[in-house]
C-alpha cells in the first residue's frame, strides 16, 4: 500500500503500524534510462494528516565502486593482508552504467521543502525488477 495515496485516516493507519510517533515516509522516484534517480519526491505523512514533501534534484553523481562497493577486485571491506593498496581511476563517459559494478551510487541533491532549500545526499542501487518504474529484469533499463 502506498501511503501518500491511501484513503485512509493517517492516524488509523500509524495504529495498524504500530507506529508510536514520528512520520509515515512514501518516496517517489522518477529515474532515467540509466537506474538513476532524475528527480525524487519525499512525502512525510503526519499523525495528523498533515503532508510535507520535499523534492530532490540531483545534481552530481558519484559511483560508490570508487570507495569499494560492488568492486570485483577491491570490495568494501575485503580484507587484503597487512598492507595492500592500489590505485585506478575511469572517465564517467567510458563506464558502463548498466554494469553490475556501477549501480550503487551516490547523488549530491538539491533538497526543497515549500520556502526552505538545502543539499543533501541520495544514495540509490536499484536491482530487479520493478513495475512502477518500467524494470523488468535485474539490470535492465528502463
Amino acid at each position: 500500500m502506498d501511503p501518500t495515496s491511501a484513503p485512509v485516516n493517517p492516524a488509523e493507519l500509524y495504529e495498524l503500524l504500530g507506529i508510536v510517533g514520528g512520520v509515515i515516509v512514501s518516496g517517489l522516484l522518477g529515474f532515467v534510462v540509466v537506474r538513476r534517480a532524475r528527480a525524487a519526491r519525499i512525502t512525510l505523512i503526519r499523525r495528523t494528516g498533515e503532508r510535507e514533501e520535499i523534492d530532490l534534484e540531483p545534481l552530481i553523481c558519484f559511483r560508490m565502486k570508487g570507495i569499494g562497493y560492488s568492486h570485483p577486485e577491491w570490495g568494501h571491506g575485503m580484507w587484503k593482508g597487512e598492507l595492500a593498496y592500489a590505485g585506478e581511476s575511469w572517465k564517467v563517459a567510458d563506464l558502463d552504467p548498466m554494469a553490475y559494478e556501477n549501480q550503487h551510487l551516490q547523488q549530491v541533491v538539491r533538497a526543497t521543502c515549500g520556502d526552505q532549500v538545502g543539499i543533501g545526499v541520495l544514495e540509490q542501487i536499484a536491482f530487479g525488477p520493478h513495475a512502477r518504474y518500467g524494470f523488468k529484469e535485474l539490470l535492465d533499463p528502463a
